[in-house]
């Protein structure tokens, strides 16, 4: 049963069913019904909306009006006509929440808690928050809470809003809280190194400065090492095919460096490693370099057996992942692209490479996979950031890959975790 009820657009508010919102007053009356509904830049409405009702007019102090307003449940809208008085009015079908049984969702409910207290905790909100979820009995309204986050887009609310189902709308709930969660820990680490860092760096301020005042009692100062440098290299420049003069010049340019900083700190000891290195350098010595390219190739053809056979049968072929037909292969390897894009331009791409595979032949997906939590490994993580913020793409679980594999087509899906920047995640095709 519908019923038919002023639309009011509104463009940056998302107003949830038991929200209270106050905006600009509109001819309304306390009492009146009204459809809420998100409207974006570009002036496209959202599919549901939000059913509200007017329950007090108010003057602000500075001769403004306003409408208070509470939500009760979302509102799936019709075709919208003009009334008389030149506003839109569309007829409505309520649609409030359908909670499925409290064992269905419970695991889900704790999950969202959870999340929700380290954010608040994170960020260091008032427990009230906290106490507030705890509070809520009922599935919807718990996932409608993600609406008050100051952390989730105008466009992740409108998707919250807009799914009637209230597991599947729990579920999507987590899943943004969790990825605000992430984001705030790893600011947190960042946070927590970079004032380590700073401490650490002050620590050593003080502790140069006091070996400084020790080395001058003891008349070990600094003036001492830099002498020591100068005579070092006096010493190699007068030898027969000593020190070239360009290597001389940048040899006193670090010197002077060192000079200039003192001794003290990790980039002092970088310049001494370097300054020990080239009067290392054995300078006046020299070999017969043997340029013969036909013998270079002798001895990698002898010593790389089969390369040539190899490289016949690798081609570089320039083109568009999902424009250009793919060359048939028996193995395809994407190394660092499945993350720079969305699920559905995945599928896409996943479906092509399977088409143009034989039976037997092998995806390879060289990733950084992340753990089940998505909070490690740290590359991963940091990684994981980047491409939410740069690209469509994101990175993904052993899981999450699995899925996209045995989805488009994908038997005997296996994920190989290394030590380096880099993982493979491998399926074959039946």
């Amino acid at each position: 049963m519908s019923e038919e009820l002023l639309l009011v657009p509104v463009n940056e508010t998302i107003v949830f069913p038991a929200m209270t919102v106050s905006l600009p007053r509109a001819e309304v009356a306390v009492g009146e019904r009204v459809l809420l509904v998100p409207r974006d830049a570009d002036g496209a409405y959202a599919s549901v909306g939000t059913i509200a009702e007017v329950t007090e007019l108010a003057r602000l102090p500075r001769g403004g009006h306003v409408a208070v307003l509470a939500g009760s449940s979302r509102g799936l809208p019709g075709v919208a006509r003009t009334g008389p008085d030149g506003r839109l009015y569309v007829p409505v079908t309520a649609h409030p929440d359908e909670n499925p049984p409290r064992a269905a969702t419970a695991t889900s409910e704790r999950e969202y808690r959870a999340i929700v207290e380290e954010i608040v905790e994170l960020r260091g909100i008032d427990g009230r928050v906290s106490a507030f979820v705890r509070a809520i009995g009922e599935a919807g309204a718990l996932a409608d809470t993600a609406g008050y986050s100051p952390d989730l887009t105008h466009e992740q609310k409108v998707r919250i809003l807009e799914v009637l189902d209230v597991q599947e709308r729990l579920a999507i709930a987590i899943e943004l809280q969790r990825d605000v969660l992430l984001e705030l820990q790893v600011r947190r680490r960042i946070r927590d190194d970079i004032q380590d860092e700073t401490q650490k760096q002050q620590r050593d301020f003080f502790l140069r400065k006091q070996m400084d005042s020790i080395r001058r009692e003891l008349g070990e100062d600094e003036a001492s090492v830099i002498d020591e440098y100068r005579s070092q290299l006096e010493r190699v420049t007068s030898q027969d095919g000593g020190m070239p003069e360009a290597v001389r010049e940048q040899f006193e340019r670090e010197l002077g460096r060192l000079d200039r900083m003192g001794e003290g700190g990790m980039e002092a000891q970088t310049i001494r490693s370097y300054l020990d290195w080239l009067l290392a350098v054995p300078w006046g010595e020299s070999t017969d370099d043997e340029l013969n390219v036909v013998r270079a190739r002798e001895v990698l053809d002898a010593e790389h057996a089969g390369l040539e056979d190899v490289k016949d049968r690798i081609d570089v072929i320039g083109g568009d992942f999902f424009a250009d037909e793919l060359p048939p292969a028996d193995i395809y390897a994407l190394g660092r692209i499945i993350h720079d894009w969305s699920e559905p331009k995945i599928r896409v791409l996943l479906a092509k490479i399977l088409a143009a595979l034989p039976s037997g032949g092998a995806v390879f997906l060289a990733e950084k996979v992340l753990d089940d939590t998505k909070t490690g490994p740290e590359w991963a993580v940091l990684q994981h950031l980047n491409m939410l913020t740069v690209a469509e793409g994101r990175e993904r679980t052993e899981g999450e890959y699995a899925d996209l594999l045995t989805t488009a087509g994908f038997a005997d899906v296996r994920c190989l975790r290394t030590d380096s920047l880099l993982d493979v995640v491998m399926g074959t095709k039946k």
